[in-house]
């Protein structure tokens, strides 16, 4: 769109979309805290040393102050710009995926990182600040069940904690 990487990200920051310290987002460091989350509520053993992460934030942007690294996010451009021109030589668009697997053996394995998407897919194709999930199962295995909605932002975060108070309330009333 020619809208550079770093403007993203200081766009996403300042809409809420991302944590306070995007390299949180940027790092995987959050998508690891949400998988394992997911995994962990689906009854699967996994940890934090079990994900294969690939972080978008280069070494030299990792140990130095978050304004610091606001004021030099500049750096995120040119690898943004090189992954976009190496996905489109295939028609790809870059996208950030979470993904896990379970095999047949019951061994999960999980991985976070950028994976190039056909531009036609629905995953190449969320708008800003939306999530999807793709479950394959043996009964979704041809067409996949797919969840998508809003994963950021004051309102959906609020609503979760909202939910959440009222499910403890609801312990704490009835175990009271």
């Amino acid at each position: 769109d020619g809208v550079k990487f770093s403007d993203l990200v200081l766009e996403a920051k300042k809409r809420g979309y991302s944590e306070p310290d995007p390299r949180e987002d940027l790092s995987c460091q959050d998508l690891v805290r949400k998988l394992l989350i997911l995994a962990r509520e689906i009854g699967l053993k996994l940890d934090w040393e079990d994900i294969s992460v690939s972080s978008l934030v280069p070494e030299s942007l990792r140990d130095i102050s978050a304004s610091e690294f606001l004021q030099r996010a500049h750096e995120l451009d040119e690898p943004m710009d090189t992954m976009l021109k190496e996905a489109a030589k295939d028609g790809n668009v870059p996208r950030l995926l979470a993904s896990f697997s379970v095999s047949e053996e019951g061994r999960v394995s999980a991985k976070i990182g950028v994976e190039y998407i056909p531009a036609g897919d629905m995953l190449a194709n969320l708008i800003p600040g939306e999530n999807i999930f793709v479950i394959y199962t043996d009964w979704y295995s041809e067409m996949p069940l797919v969840i998508s909605g809003p994963g950021a932002g004051k309102h959906v975060t609020a609503g979760g904690v909202q939910s959440d108070l009222n499910q403890l309330l609801a312990k704490l009333t009835v175990t009271g």
